[in-house]
């Protein structure tokens, strides 16, 4: 964090914004901004710590103005995700299908496409745009925890035990696919296919409490009722 009497650097601002000290890397980059007008990565990591920082409008400002001054994906991203915060679900789609045109090769605008129509609460435009992104990009993990969730709303809950595993596949530590695999699989009957999945969340440091009682199995995450049900051998 720079000192009272030392001039804000882009390294200091980097890494106020890197370790989290999204204050001190809002007050830097304001400063760097006021001295260099026509940079427009300052006014883009501005953006981003203001947006961390819940001031989603001035986000919009920052990211506008490094859009202005040189338009390319990443930024153009941001500044969707800024509206989305906002709750400008139109502006935000505008701005991540901008960036998508930008970098057809980089996954995040698309899939922020789908995050914007799900919280726009079009349900299933949100999963027509999943399954044509999960195809460009078969191996996005969470667009295969997303959709899990989509067929589990439709009642195709084999399809979204599918999906959790595929995600799962692909990344072993993405924990909210593990979380609703172990859900769907005891929804499923599948209670004992659930524990080793149970063992892995308790090795990461997770406190699982498993018990069945009077015909009825409980499961417990770290001092929460997680799921219960009947026991499959009762």
């Amino acid at each position: 964090m720079a000192g009272l009497f030392s001039k804000p650097t882009r390294e200091s601002a980097s890494r106020a914004l890197i370790t989290g000290d999204f204050e001190s890397a809002i007050k830097q980059y304001r400063h760097l901004t006021q001295d260099d007008g026509r940079d427009h990565e300052l006014f883009n990591d501005l953006g981003i710590a203001l947006l961390e920082s819940g001031m989603p409008a001035e986000a919009v400002d920052a990211l506008s103005t490094a859009c202005e001054l040189h338009e390319n994906a990443i930024q153009t991203n941001n500044l969707g995700r800024a509206h989305l915060q906002m709750g400008a679900y139109a502006a935000a789609l505008a701005a991540f299908g901008r960036a998508s045109a930008l970098d057809p090769d980089d996954p995040q605008p698309g899939y922020n496409i789908t995050v914007c129509l799900r919280m726009q609460g079009d349900m299933e435009a949100s999963f027509n745009a999943l399954l044509a992104f999960s195809e460009r990009h078969p191996d996005h993990v969470a667009s295969h925890g997303d959709l899990a969730l989509h067929y589990e709303d439709r009642q195709e809950l084999d399809r979204a035990v599918s999906h959790c595993q595929r995600a799962l596949a692909l990344d072993a530590e993405y924990i909210p696919a593990r979380i609703n695999l172990i859900r769907l699989l005891c929804d499923l009957g599948r209670y004992p296919d659930s524990l080793p999945h149970l063992e892995t969340l308790a090795q990461g440091g997770a406190e699982v409490v498993v018990s069945a009682e009077d015909g009825q199995a409980k499961i417990s995450i770290d001092g929460r009722l997680f799921w219960q049900g009947k026991h499959p051998t009762a």
